[in-house]
């Protein structure tokens, strides 16, 4: 017997850059009628972790990465490795918002799960549309937030 998960939740796109179109689930989507699926919640919560792998998780939690990725992709929209990324990424916007002077970019980095301010940058710039240093300085200055166009997609202004 095979268990139907139902319909994606609905969408709506977060940032456009040259590497992908990102998605985040909006909360009151991200809640089926029998509530959020405990493997999903506490794959995230593991994930939370700096040094978190996938593959990991699956085998501490008893099950397949393939089974996690599907169990993760029917609840909030894309894969675990994915939601370890926006984690990350949240971990790091967390960071710069907790400072009120320019932060130590390459300690954040580290801090957050990146290897290295490299591989924050090209995250950053991936996700957000800015490097990270831009970013911190359009966040300290109220400059970025989230727009709607007329076409219904939300965009970094």
């Amino acid at each position: 017997m095979t268990r139907r998960c139902g319909p994606l939740p609905q969408q709506r796109p977060l940032a456009r850059s040259r590497c992908s179109t990102f998605t985040v689930i909006t909360p009151r989507h991200s809640r089926s009628a029998a509530g959020p699926d405990p493997l999903v919640v506490e794959t995230a919560s593991r994930l939370g972790s700096p040094r978190a792998r996938v593959a990991d998780v699956a085998a501490d939690l008893g099950v397949s990465e393939r089974h996690l990725y599907r169990r993760c992709r029917a609840a909030v929209g894309y894969g675990p490795a994915t939601l370890r990324r926006v984690l990350r990424f949240r971990r790091f916007v967390s960071g710069i918002d907790q400072t009120a002077v320019p932060p130590d970019l390459a300690r954040l980095a580290t801090e957050t799960g990146y290897a290295d301010q490299a591989h924050l940058t090209r995250e950053s710039t991936c996700l957000a549309g800015l490097p990270p240093a831009a970013l911190a300085r359009a966040r300290r200055h109220g400059r970025v937030q989230m727009t709607r166009s007329s076409d219904e997609e939300t965009s970094w202004r």
